[in-house]
Parts: structure tokens; sequence; C-alpha cells
């Protein structure tokens, strides 16, 4: 009997640390969110709005007419945010900087704590601005982050992303593609 036990008792420990290992060997990780799109019912113009530049310069949506603009409203301390960002970086890369651009816009957070978030990280193809006021991110009707509208070449909305997503996929990559090619 007392045999017995101490099988059962090292079959159970082995159990839990096999599961104690596994868990720590191979973390779970939540589902990609596939490339899903909100597209707009009618061809509606973005809005224009005007923010500032981290070196203090002014950006307004409108000097990126003729290229495709994807906006992407963030802030420091949303987590799913500065998680896609390295993606944002990555589709930057694969697109052509004459006909693309990512705008970036961080929402109502001092430039002193965007500035040390950025020091940390390289992103040299995101085009960063600052929504001090809230203006542009209440303009745009955003509830929540990352919010993501992507506007053509003529400067009409093309879409709206709510959350963060795959953005180097095979889907987000041909998406872009074809709207730089047929706008």
């Amino acid at each position: 009997m007392k045999t017995l036990i101490r099988e059962l008792l090292a079959t159970g420990l082995l159990c839990c640390w096999s599961l104690v290992a596994f868990a720590n060997s191979s973390p779970i990780l939540p589902e990609e969110k596939p490339f899903e799109i909100d597209f707009p019912d009618s061809a509606r113009v973005a809005q224009e709005f005007e923010i500032e530049g981290l070196t203090g310069e002014r950006v307004v949506l409108s000097e990126f007419l003729g290229k495709v603009v994807l906006i992407n409203f963030w802030t420091t301390w949303c987590v799913p945010c500065v998680k896609e960002m390295p993606e944002l970086e990555e589709l930057a890369k694969s697109m052509n900087p004459q006909h693309f651009v990512i705008l970036t816009v961080n929402v109502r957070e001092p430039l002193s704590r965007v500035e040390k978030f950025l020091q940390k990280r390289d992103f040299s193809l995101l085009k960063f601005g600052m929504d001090l006021d809230g203006k542009a991110y209440k303009k745009y009707g955003v509830r929540q982050f990352p919010s993501t509208f992507i506007v053509d070449r003529d400067g009409y909305f093309a879409g709206r992303i709510r959350g963060s997503r795959a953005w180097t996929s095979s889907q987000s990559i041909r998406f872009f593609q074809k709207l730089v090619q047929d706008s």
C-alpha cells in the first residue's frame, strides 16, 4: 500500500512539474486579430486637423495629400499601442514612402513622456505628432486606443480600424499596396 501511495504521489508531482515546465517554456499567446477594416458607407473627405510635431513643427493632414495615410491614435500607457508600434515601423519599411505615410498621433500626453518613450526605440519611418489639446482625436470620434484611420491619396476615408492589428501580415501589406495602386 505504501508503495502504491508513493507511486501516485510521484506521478502527481511529475505531472505538476511537467505542467509548470510547459507553462514556463511555451507561453500561450492571445490569438492575433485578423486584418479587418470598417469601410465607410459612402465617400467622405477626411477631416483636416493640425497637430504639433515632436520638434514643434506644425503637422497638417492635408500636407500628405497625394499619399495614402495611415493615422494611428495612441498613448504610451496603452499596451496594445506600444506593442503594435514595431509592426507599424515594419509596414512602413515594406511600402514606398513617396506614396505612403504612417502618422502616429499621441493623444494628450506631455511631450517629455513621449520623448522618453521614443528614446528607447528606433522608429525612423513613422511620423509622430502630438494632439496635446485632444481636438484631433475628438474630431475623429476616437473611443479606444489604438484607433487607426486610413486616408486615400485623394483625401477620402478608406477605412477605420479599432484596436491593434497584425500590420505586417500578408493580408495587410496587400491591402495597402492595392490602395496605393488604385487611388
